[in-house]
Parts: C-alpha cells; sequence; structure tokens
C-alpha cells in the first residue's frame, strides 16, 4: 500500500532528475561541440557540416520505429523479444546508413553543393554503430535505472563531439 506508493513516488522523482541531468548535459555538450565546430571551421565547412546533420537528423527519426518502447512496456519479457529487437535495429541500422548513402547525391542536388556528398556518407557510418548500444539503453529504461542512463548518455555525447571534433 502506502509504502510501495512511497517507493514508486522517490522512484519517479530521482528518475526526473537523472532525465533532467542527462538532458541539460547532452544538451551542453552538443551546443559546446557546435561552438567549437562554428569557430575551428571556416564557414562553409560549418555549413557543409550543417547541411549533412539536417539530413541525418530526418533519418534519425525513423531509426527506432517504437522497438524500444515495445520492450519497455512488455510485462513478461523473453530472451527472444531482446534478440528480435536488437536484430531488428541492426537491420534498420544497415537500411539507413544505405539510403543515406544512397541519396547523398540528392541531397547535394538540393544543397546545390556537391562537396556535401562525402560529408553525409561518413556521417551515415553512425546508423551502423548506434543500433549496438540500443537494448542495453532500453533494458536500463526498462528497469528505471535513470544514473546509470545518464552517465551513458553523457559519455555518449561526449564521444560523438569528440569525434566531431578530432574529424573536422
Amino acid at each position: 500500500g502506502y509504502a510501495s506508493m512511497s517507493h514508486l513516488k522517490k522512484a519517479a522523482v530521482k528518475g526526473t532528475f537523472w532525465s533532467a541531468l542527462s538532458t541539460v548535459l547532452s544538451r551542453g555538450l552538443r551546443f559546446g561541440t557546435t561552438i567549437v565546430l562554428a569557430r575551428f571551421l571556416a564557414p562553409a565547412d560549418f555549413g557543409l557540416y550543417a547541411m549533412a546533420m539536417l539530413v541525418m537528423d530526418i533519418a534519425e527519426m525513423v531509426r527506432d520505429l517504437g522497438l524500444g518502447a515495445a520492450l519497455i512496456q512488455k510485462k513478461q519479457l523473453e530472451p527472444q523479444h531482446i534478440t528480435t529487437c536488437f536484430w531488428a535495429n541492426e537491420a534498420i541500422g544497415v537500411i539507413l546508413w544505405g539510403v543515406t548513402v544512397a541519396i547523398a547525391p540528392l541531397a547535394a542536388h538540393f544543397y546545390k553543393n556537391p562537396e556535401v556528398v562525402p560529408v553525409l556518407r561518413v556521417l551515415a557510418i553512425s546508423f551502423l554503430i548506434s543500433p549496438i548500444g540500443s537494448i542495453p539503453w532500453v533494458l536500463l529504461n526498462r528497469e528505471l535505472r535513470f544514473k546509470e542512463l545518464m552517465i551513458a548518455q553523457t559519455i555518449a555525447t561526449a564521444a560523438r563531439g569528440a569525434s566531431a571534433l578530432l574529424l573536422a
């Protein structure tokens, strides 16, 4: 009764704190990376990066397709559910990589800038890498382990930013 309600309330407050901290840190790191890139790159090169990122953000919207949410909400989670979701995410990642590589020339035509093609094709590699961490992220979410999620999200965002700066 009351004890479990109190525990649930505490968990919700802690979860909200860690989620908010994760959002602040991740967005802060992304903003900082963008500022450093804008200062480090020539305006034309930063423009190429921005053009490619717009295409990547659009492709990113279809990446999960709700599979993670389905695993989180599933009452009885079986190993085959996890395996199926993992391989489905991997297949979606390969498809998104292939589509992004294939449409890079169309994006270049749209932007009237052929230099966006190699930038977009390099960034598309992230679609092959990101599904690897999707299932652990979903399982941590399912178990309400928001502190660990915040740490993982912050490390991933920092690594992504460091990679962008290194490639720049």
